[in-house]
């Protein structure tokens, strides 16, 4: 056995631990009784032990700093890791972004379009770039103050209907907030189509939500400024707390302006 393995058993450290305690008595006794050659028989015997057991401590010292460096090089690399597999928020955020406005590409262009153009250049030609009107129309106006149950199942029957889904704007002017609010309400399941679209709610007064709306065309951009009001165009329109399929078969029986709309929309719900 070499001499750093041996300094590395209890056996070794007992023996020295003894010589040591030993020292330490021969150099009192030499301090208090005036026994000089005691005291340097101790000094000699821990200055022994030192000069013995010097390899073994320094071996020690240094697994010592090899396990530091070891765990620092693995710290090192699982942050790295973690870095790479970990996706930044504003990645999470465009993200969100895009699964909220999957599907509502033609609202938002028209929502650029009714910017005024001297305070927001360019904004008239999204405008241009809208789809053109479809043959009529069917808004859902809601809320995010609403039950989000109620939220759920008008957006799965306005999906099936043709219907747009509606909000006033964003949860207190705020992107954040209202990709909050609609993560509460909707999953990656839920159908699209929900829209931010002001211009609904100022042409048709809305107040009070939820309303459903049968018009014989889309709201235009009206191209004043950001209060500006679009006409409105031929509607029937009621509103309470009921489901999308009896708003419709109200507005089919005794709406005077857009009956057809509605009749084909509850036609494609209940079909």
């Amino acid at each position: 056995m070499s001499t750093i393995a041996y300094l590395q058993t209890p056996e070794c450290w007992i023996l020295l631990t003894c010589i040591i305690g030993a020292a330490a008595a021969l150099i009192w006794v030499g301090a208090r009784w005036g026994a000089f050659p005691c005291s340097t028989l101790g000094v000699i015997m821990i200055a022994g032990v030192v000069i013995f057991s010097g390899p073994a401590l320094a071996q020690s010292a240094q697994e010592l700093v090899d396990q530091a460096t070891k765990r620092a090089q693995a710290a090192r690399a699982g942050l790295a890791e973690w870095v790479a597999t970990t996706p930044q928020g504003t990645d999470r955020y465009v993200t969100e972004s895009r699964a909220l406005v999957d599907g509502n590409a033609t609202v938002l262009k028209r929502g650029l379009g009714m910017l005024d153009a001297n305070e927001f250049p360019g904004a008239e030609k999204m405008g241009e770039l809208q789809d053109p009107p479809r043959d009529g129309a069917i808004y859902v106006a809601v809320s995010f103050s609403m039950p989000p149950n109620d939220l759920r199942r008008l957006a799965r029957d306005a999906n099936r209907a043709g219907a747009t889904l509606v909000v006033r704007g964003l949860v207190n002017g705020s992107f954040k907030e209202t990709l909050t609010a609609a993560k509460k309400v909707f999953d990656e399941t839920s159908p699209s189509g929900l829209a931010i679209d002001p211009g609904v709610f100022r042409t048709y007064q809305i107040t009070q939500v939820p309303m459903f709306i049968a018009a014989t065309k889309p709201v235009e951009p009206c191209g004043s400024g950001l209060d500006c009001v679009s006409p409105r165009p031929p509607s029937d329109q009621v509103s309470g707390n009921m489901s999308l399929e009896a708003a419709l078969d109200l507005l089919s029986k005794r709406g005077d302006q857009a009956q057809q709309i509605s009749s084909r929309a509850l036609q494609k719900l209940r079909g």
